[in-house]
């Protein structure tokens, strides 16, 4: 089945999509940066090695909010094209986001975060979400004082979670639940400063976005291949990626250890990629950085064909030693035709 996507609910993220989840809805998902990289975005002093591998999805909330707003309605309903072409992986994304913020951001009372000014009941915002691992972390201005109300308050709904404060790590204020719900689910701890609000099953994957930020166990210096990624496929407002010498699997894969959850083929046992999206006027533009054991010169024809598409042209640079980067410009006409056509 071809995967479609709401525009709208992929630009805003806070939107339709996670409202609907918020609100217990099963279904909402299925319907540029000065990091340390060169050419890889900030989100990247977030993402730390865990389980011998790392893997993300990023979005920059807040540019997206800005283009959205700037385009008018043509009619067309708001559809982003089908998501077959691998050129459009790093768009795959957003259902991951959009599923784990708002059902995480839901139950800690939090869904405004992710919502317009005039939709959100909150003085605080997010400007951008990163699913680091198995973590969730938004970025913006926090108003501590305000989360901390929203999060030790009393739950008035079945899927609000009452949170109490437990103690401090590395700057960061860390809450838990206040008791087991009556499903028996701990719910997620979270960790809050002025600037970030990061959110996770325990408080190991915690305190490891953390320990990133400062510098320690962060895998662009733990990996020099997946560091050499993010610097040539990472830069954008939207981003999907992830690596591990030895495989490596997305949040809920069922690849497991010694093989990559991956679209493209020819990555397999060891490896990875990190690919991202860029918006220009009319067009979106796309790269693809990738990294096999290796690529030999009888692999290279199959491989440009597996990246190709019938909607734009498609560049796929060989770098050598297993390294590729591909790039692709799309047009809103290309674009729009195919979700006319969907």
């Amino acid at each position: 089945m071809e995967q479609n996507i709401d525009r709208r609910t992929a630009l805003k993220l806070g939107g339709a999509a996670t409202v609907a989840a918020v609100a217990g809805c099963s279904n909402p998902i299925n319907g540029g940066g000065d990091g340390d990289g060169s050419g890889a975005g900030s989100y990247s002093q977030y993402l730390a090695v865990q389980n011998n591998q790392v893997f993300f999805a990023y979005a920059d909330f807040q540019a997206l909010e800005e283009l959205d707003s700037g385009n008018q309605d043509d009619g067309s309903g708001g559809q982003m094209p089908n998501l077959e072409d691998p050129m459009l992986a790093p768009a795959t994304g957003v259902f991951l986001i959009a599923f784990s913020a708002g059902f995480q951001l839901g139950a800690l009372g939090l869904g405004g975060l992710l919502q317009t000014d005039s939709e959100s009941n909150l003085n605080s915002s997010g400007e951008e979400v990163l699913i680091a691992n198995s973590a969730l972390v938004v970025t913006g201005e926090m108003d501590t004082d305000e989360i901390s109300s929203t999060l030790t308050e009393s739950g008035d709904q079945s899927f609000k979670t009452q949170y109490e404060q437990t103690g401090e790590t590395g700057g960061y204020t860390l809450y838990e639940p206040a008791e087991l719900s009556a499903s028996g689910s701990s719910g997620s701890v979270v960790a809050v400063n002025d600037g970030e609000l990061i959110s996770a099953q325990n408080q190991s994957n915690v305190e490891a976005v953390i320990d990133a930020i400062d510098g320690s166990g962060r895998a662009a210096d733990e990996f020099d291949e997946f560091s050499w990624l993010l610097n040539n496929g990472g830069n954008g407002v939207l981003a999907l990626g992830g690596y591990g010498p030895d495989g490596y699997s997305s949040p809920g894969s069922d690849s497991g250890s010694g093989g990559s959850d991956t679209e493209f083929e020819f990555v397999n046992n060891s490896g990875g990629f990190v690919g991202s999206m860029t918006f220009d006027g009319d067009n979106l533009n796309s790269v693809i950085a990738a990294s096999s054991d290796q690529i030999t010169e009888d692999q290279q024809g199959n491989i440009e064909s597996e990246f190709q598409s019938d909607r734009t042209d498609v560049s796929v640079d060989f770098k050598g030693n297993g390294r590729l980067v591909a790039e692709a410009t799309y047009s809103r006409d290309v674009l729009q035709g195919s979700s006319d056509s969907s």
